[in-house]
């Protein structure tokens, strides 16, 4: 009986050591996974920017002078 009781727990250990290494895998291939994804978003083009650029200086025209809105939009649409 006692033989029996040991290798139960040895298996139950062994089973939970397991588990335990196979979610923590999954979870450094979950995060690798996420980073690859996160640094794969394409930078906008140059027309993309000129656009931005030119759209933020006529959206708020009436509002600011047209240096500082040069200066803003710059920092918006090319960083």
């Amino acid at each position: 009986m006692r033989l029996i009781s040991h290798n139960r727990r040895r298996l139950r250990r062994f089973m939970t050591d397991a588990f335990g290494r196979l979610v923590c895998a999954l979870a450094i291939k979950g995060f690798v996974l996420l980073n690859l994804v996160a640094c794969a978003e394409e930078e906008p083009t140059e027309a993309q920017r000129k656009q931005c650029f030119d759209s933020y200086i006529r959206e708020h025209q009436a509002e600011y002078p047209v240096d500082t809105l040069k200066k803003t939009a710059a920092l918006k649409c090319y960083s």
